[in-house]
């Protein structure tokens, strides 16, 4: 090998090493991101949270073109799609909890929950309880609400949390 060689190996080196890590990061940044479950839990059924305790259970599931919060403000389900409400409990609830639930749907579609109000008589998650009863709110295409798997614990790390699987619609 001539001394003149000696840099271009150096160089050839140095970018496969950079290929190999992008690869790599964008692999498990790939894996982080996506919408992937673990498997699912049956409707009705608690999963309690492996890194806070927290036991969550999905306890029913609405739809609705329109939300009326007050008897002056509504809500109104763009062109196309619908609001699905899900109605959960949770226990055992600690400073590290999670109140919202992501929606996954098919094909590894993921919603987060809305943050517009809902009417009293739907109660809101809260960390002041031990335990607490509230719904979540999401817009979803209407054509993919019977396709949706469940709500999650969305969390960025290799083992993805499972799937808790919805009931029917109510109305």
């Amino acid at each position: 090998m001539s001394r003149a060689s000696r840099p271009w190996i150096g160089f050839a080196l140095a970018v496969l090493l950079v290929l190999v890590w992008g690869i790599g990061w964008g692999l498990f940044t790939h894996v982080r991101t996506q919408a992937y479950v673990g498997g699912s839990v049956p409707a009705g059924q608690p999963w309690t949270d492996p890194l806070t305790g927290t036991t969550y259970t999905v306890v029913e599931t609405e739809t609705h073109k329109r939300i009326q919060r007050t008897e002056s403000t509504a809500e109104v389900a763009p062109d196309g799609a619908i609001f699905l409400l899900v109605h959960m409990t949770r226990v055992n609830v600690t400073e590290e909890s999670v109140c919202y639930l992501d929606l996954i749907g098919p094909e590894r579609m993921r919603w987060t929950a809305e943050v517009f109000g809902l009417p009293e008589s739907y109660g809101r998650c809260s960390y002041e309880e031990a335990s607490t009863d509230y719904w979540m709110t999401y817009v979803v295409p209407e054509r993919l609400v019977d396709e949706v798997l469940g709500v999650t614990i969305h969390f960025t790390t290799w083992n993805h949390n499972p799937a808790m699987e919805l009931p029917p619609p109510g109305n």
